[in-house]
């Protein structure tokens, strides 16, 4: 690949995978066939190759046993799938066949967020960096967004009372009301019943 896609592979060998895999001999990270396969090759701009991606990025950091080899959460395909981008793009590959594509309005996948060829670390001392693109790629569709506009999402991890515990404790008590009050709704319709059948 390298032979016609010099600058590609440039920065794909600086970024986390190409790192790993030419400084580290690692074989579980993606190379270009993995995204791109060999023979068939898609257009990436498309939908219907966007519309692939998070189930591509999923086959590796959704397989519990290569990402706890890295200490990697294994939620990321079910929180976007979860995430308000998840859900739209679910509701547009359902309706992919009934209009023009090409006059969708692209989602983001995760090539949006995380980059393409030059995914790097989000810790550490490039966070900042990656804070900075990452504000940059969100204004591509939210041109008012702010540099605090990324925080306001609690990332790939499920809430707990480590992260976002406030998320965590109204979900929990959403948990605990809503099934308490439908009992309290069905007794009282019960009672009421009940009550008027006696009076008859």
């Amino acid at each position: 690949c390298e032979q016609c896609h010099g600058e590609i592979y440039t920065i794909y060998a600086s970024s986390v995978h190409g790192s790993a895999l030419f400084n580290e001999h690692n074989q579980d990270v993606p190379v270009c066939a993995d995204c791109h396969r060999a023979h068939n090759i898609e257009d990436p701009r498309t939908f219907d190759y966007r519309e692939k991606v998070p189930q591509m990025c999923g086959n590796c950091h959704a397989n519990k046993a290569l990402m706890d080899k890295y200490g990697l959460s294994t939620a990321v395909l079910k929180s976007y799938l979860q995430d308000f981008h998840g859900v739209t793009l679910k509701l547009y590959k359902k309706q992919k066949d009934f209009g023009d594509k090409t006059t969708m309005k692209p989602i983001a996948v995760c090539i949006d967020c995380h980059g393409v060829h030059d995914i790097t670390v989000t810790t550490g001392p490039k966070s900042s960096i990656v804070k900075a693109n990452l504000i940059k790629r969100c204004q591509k569709c939210h041109p008012n967004a702010t540099e605090n506009f990324p925080d306001s999402w609690i990332s790939h991890y499920e809430p707990s009372m480590k992260k976002a515990p406030l998320v965590f404790m109204i979900n929990l008590i959403y948990k605990i009301f809503i099934p308490f009050m439908m009992v309290g709704l069905i007794l009282q319709i019960l009672l009421h019943i009940w009550r008027y059948t006696v009076n008859r």
